[in-house]
C-alpha cells in the first residue's frame, strides 16, 4: 500500500517572496498535481501533518478554497491533523486545535460531513480506520492511543518537535514505541528530516523561507508500506531558499550547481575575492540574491573564519549554527561603531530599538 506524507502548508502565511495570494496560488495549484498523480499511481491516502493554515484567523475564502480542491477528488483519502493540540504544552500556533480553530467553523464541519474521504484527527477525535489501515494523531507529545486490533497497518500522524535534543524541548520517540508503527508522518519542521527508519518529516509543502543552514526545498515524500516503509521525498518545482557561505572555489562551484529558476539565495559571509562573481550572479538573479549586510570578509581573515568555523561546530547547537556565525561576523566587522551593530541585532531579530 502506497500513502502520501506532506506538511506545513503554511496558507495564509506572507512569504519572503511574492504575496499570501501567490503563495496560496502556488500551493493550491501544487496541491491539486500532487492529487492528480495520487490519483494516477493509485495511492489512496494522503496525509497532511499540521500547520495546513498559517493561523486560526485565516479568511474563509482560504479555507474554502483548500476545502473545495479536497471535496473534488473523492477518489483519494486525505488524514489532516491541526497543528496543534487543545490545551496545556499541547497548544502551538498557526491553525492549533484550540477554542478559536479555522476547524472549529462551521464551513469546515459542512466541508467534513459532506466529505467522508476527508478524515480530520483532532486531540477528541485523534484515530481513524479504513479498512486493514488505522490512523494516529499526536501532538507535540507521544500519543497515549492503543492499537485497532486486526489492522495490517498502523500510521502516525504527529505534529510537534520530535527527537533528542532535549534543549530544544524535542519529544524524543523512543525504539520501542516507533517500532510498533508501520510509518509516522511528522510535521512541524520545515525541511526533510529523518528521525528514525520509518518516521519522517516531509518539510514545508511549498517553501516560502530561508531556515538556517539548510537548502529549504519544497516536496513531499512518497511511502510504501511494508515489513520496511520504502520512503523517497519527492522534490517539487516550487521555490528553494539556498542559505551558504562564499569563502572557497568548493562553495562557489556547489552555489552554481544548486541554483535552479526558483532558488532564493542568502550569501551569510564572503571572501572579497569572489566579489565579482556574485555580482555575476547577481546580474543573472537580481532580488533573487541576498547578500546579508557585513558579510564581505578580507581574505587576510581566513585564518579567523577555520577557527570560528571550528569553535561553532563545537560549542554551537546546528540549529543555531548559522544565526551565531552570521552575527559574530557581522559584529566583528562593525565593533568600532557599536550602534551600527545595536541596529543590525534590532532589524534582525524584530527588537526595540
Amino acid at each position: 500500500m502506497k500513502l502520501y506524507h506532506l506538511s506545513d502548508l503554511h496558507l495564509g502565511v506572507k512569504p519572503f517572496y511574492g504575496s499570501e495570494t501567490s503563495h496560496i496560488t502556488a500551493v493550491i495549484n501544487h496541491l491539486e498535481k500532487v492529487i492528480k498523480k495520487a490519483e494516477e499511481d493509485s495511492v489512496k491516502f494522503i496525509l497532511i501533518a499540521g500547520d495546513i493554515f498559517d493561523s486560526n484567523a485565516v479568511g474563509r475564502g482560504i479555507v474554502e478554497k483548500f476545502f473545495t480542491l479536497l471535496s473534488t477528488y473523492n477518489h483519494v483519502n486525505f488524514i489532516l491533523i491541526p497543528g496543534g493540540g487543545s490545551g496545556g504544552e499541547e497548544i502551538s500556533g498557526h491553525d492549533a486545535y484550540n477554542h478559536d480553530s479555522v476547524f472549529r467553523r462551521v464551513e469546515v464541519k459542512s466541508f467534513l460531513e459532506l466529505n467522508p474521504h476527508i478524515k480530520l484527527l483532532t486531540p477528541d477525535d485523534p484515530v481513524a480506520e479504513f479498512g486493514n489501515i488505522a490512523f494516529y494523531a499526536g501532538f507535540f507529545k507521544i500519543p497515549e492511543v492503543s492499537f485497532i486490533p486486526g489492522k495490517k497497518y498502523h500510521v502516525g500522524i504527529f505534529h510537534g518537535a520530535y527527537g533528542n535534543r532535549g534543549e530544544f524541548k524535542e519529544v524524543a520517540l523512543p525504539t520501542s514505541f516507533v517500532k510498533d508503527y508501520s510509518y509516522i508522518a511528522l510535521g512541524h519542521y520545515h525541511t526533510f528530516k529523518r528521525i528514525a527508519e520509518n518516521a519522517f518529516y516531509s518539510g514545508a509543502f511549498v517553501q516560502f523561507e530561508f531556515i538556517g543552514g539548510k537548502r529549504a526545498t519544497s516536496g513531499y515524500v512518497s511511502v510504501k508500506l511494508g515489513d520496511s516503509p520504502e520512503v523517497e521525498y519527492i522534490k517539487i518545482d516550487a521555490p528553494e531558499f539556498i542559505q551558504m557561505e562564499l569563502l572557497n572555489d568548493n562553495n562557489l562551484k556547489e552555489l552554481e550547481k544548486s541554483i535552479t529558476s526558483d532558488s532564493y539565495v542568502k550569501i551569510l559571509s564572503y571572501n572579497e575575492k569572489y566579489e565579482s562573481a556574485l555580482q555575476e550572479l547577481k546580474s543573472e538573479l537580481g532580488e533573487r540574491l541576498i547578500i546579508t549586510e557585513g558579510a564581505k570578509l578580507e581574505a587576510h581573515n581566513e585564518i579567523v573564519l577555520d577557527v570560528l568555523e571550528d569553535v561553532l561546530n563545537e560549542s554551537v547547537p546546528e540549529e543555531y549554527r548559522e544565526n551565531v556565525k552570521e552575527i559574530l561576523l557581522y559584529g566583528l566587522q562593525v565593533m568600532k561603531q557599536r550602534k551600527d551593530f545595536h541596529s543590525f541585532i534590532n532589524s534582525k531579530f524584530g527588537l526595540e530599538e
